[in-house]
């Protein structure tokens, strides 16, 4: 939605730049927050939670859309943007680093950004053809909250041994000491 905020700004009638500060405000805060409590409640609860909140927001964004409710709709775009920074934008690569290994790091880098670029390519044309891109992603940010929930493991606590296993199948550990260790 970063990709669209300023077309978003002008039909609300809030100035580009205004929004823009009030924007990244927010950013800064989502970071601040998760940086506070992914070490207290743990990435996965935090990320699952920050993804139910941006789902109801992406709905309700759409909602605000089709009514023409733009002072709600900035409202909803600031909790929004906080809760991305708590839980994607934030956990997520704390998360990654914890988990991956160099060579999984640079796939994940890599396919964040051709995603981001998909996602900036696709995001005008489908808001300027719709009053409906918001339920769109809200869709797809579902099926993802789904992904997470059946697939994510949580890391707090554990050791850097702990969370590389995470991950292995017990087979798979056997089989690697014995190559290994012979």
């Amino acid at each position: 939605m970063i990709f669209y905020s300023a077309s978003l700004f002008r039909k609300a009638g809030t100035p580009v730049a205004l929004g823009n500060i009030v924007t990244m405000s927010f950013f800064v805060l989502g970071t601040l927050l998760a940086s506070c409590i992914s070490g207290k409640f743990g990435r996965r609860p935090i990320q699952l939670w920050s993804l139910v909140v941006i789902n109801l927001c992406l709905f309700l964004m759409g909602i605000c859309v089709m009514l023409k409710w733009n002072n709600l709709l900035l409202g909803t775009m600031a909790i929004f943007f906080t809760f991305c920074q708590i839980g994607p934008c934030t956990i997520a690569w704390i998360y990654t680093s914890e988990i991956a290994t160099k060579k999984s790091m640079s796939i994940a880098v890599t396919s964040t950004w051709i995603e981001l670029l998909i996602l900036g390519m696709i995001t005008k044309p489908l808001f300027d053809s719709t009053d409906y891109g918001f339920f769109v992603f809200g869709t797809v940010n579902s099926v993802m909250m789904l992904i997470m929930f059946l697939f994510m493991k949580e890391t707090k606590g554990l050791s850097e041994e702990q969370i590389g296993q995470l991950y292995v199948r017990d087979n798979q550990v056997k089989d690697m000491v014995e190559l290994a260790y012979g």
